[in-house]
């Protein structure tokens, strides 16, 4: 990776557009980089993990792009323990989750990593290689065909700005296809089933009961992902209720 030359260019694109909301991870005691000056400051120790509250006001501002100022007071490798568990999935509930994947991710996935000194984009940093970019021009990255965009950490949901935004998840499978501008759902639904297909970002749970047309919604959900939003179909993974639901999205999406 280059060295300063790389660094120079993300502090001059630091903080990146108001629109992607992105935070800034700092060490104890350090100022308050610009860009932040109005921004809450959060601190980030060993004790978060017996904290659930902070966790997931944590997880609430990844998800609503909230610009953060995190102070981490504990290196950064004592938050990021692997993590397994022996327990049946049917004991575990549908409120388990590990702490540690929780927290890494709404840390660090849409912050600029000012820990060693001057604001360090990593995604930029990855995108060099990942997709043979370049770290200049006005936005985060130059691609191979001169185009400048962006590179989103936050939650998958439709951008626009005056240059693309490529999403990490398609950075991450060596891709640089921009997201979509944003477009409604094409399907006739009702105006609740509608509100679930087109869901912006972050969990979303809904509640129906039998014969409300729940298949249909998830077919659509993830027709309106694909076809509209540019989502990558190997990155969607669809669990039916039955058999009988499985074969029903089989046949309803294209192969």
């Amino acid at each position: 990776m280059p060295g300063s030359t790389t660094v120079d260019r993300v502090t001059e694109t630091f903080p990146g557009p108001s629109e992607l909301g992105r935070s800034v991870v700092v060490r104890s005691g350090s100022p308050v980089p610009d860009g932040w000056e109005e921004s809450d400051r959060l601190v980030v120790d060993a004790g978060v993990y017996d904290d659930p509250a902070r966790l997931l006001e944590i997880q609430r501002r990844y998800v609503r792009r909230i610009p953060t100022i995190f102070e981490l007071s504990v290196p950064a490798e004592e938050l990021n323990l692997p993590e397994s568990t022996d327990e049946d999935p049917v004991v575990l509930g549908s409120e388990f989750t590990f702490l540690a994947e929780l927290l890494t991710k709404s840390l660090w996935h849409n912050s600029y990593d000012a820990t060693q000194g001057d604001p360090i984009w990593w995604w930029a940093r990855k995108a060099e290689t990942w997709i043979e970019a370049r770290v200049d021009g006005p936005a985060d990255i130059i691609l191979r065909d001169s185009i400048p965009v962006w590179l989103d950490g936050g939650p998958r949901q439709p951008m626009s700005l005056d240059h693309g935004v490529v999403h990490h998840e398609t950075l991450e499978l060596g891709r640089a296809n921009p997201v979509p501008p944003p477009m409604k759902p094409r399907a006739d639904l009702a105006p609740d089933q509608l509100a679930a297909v087109s869901h912006l970002a972050g969990p979303a749970r809904v509640i129906a009961p039998a014969g409300s047309g729940k298949t249909r919604v998830l077919t659509e959900r993830m027709l309106h992902l694909v076809e509209d939003r540019g989502v990558e179909p190997e990155i969607i993974t669809a669990v039916a209720y039955n058999r009988r639901a499985a074969a029903e999205m089989k046949e309803r999406l294209p192969t």
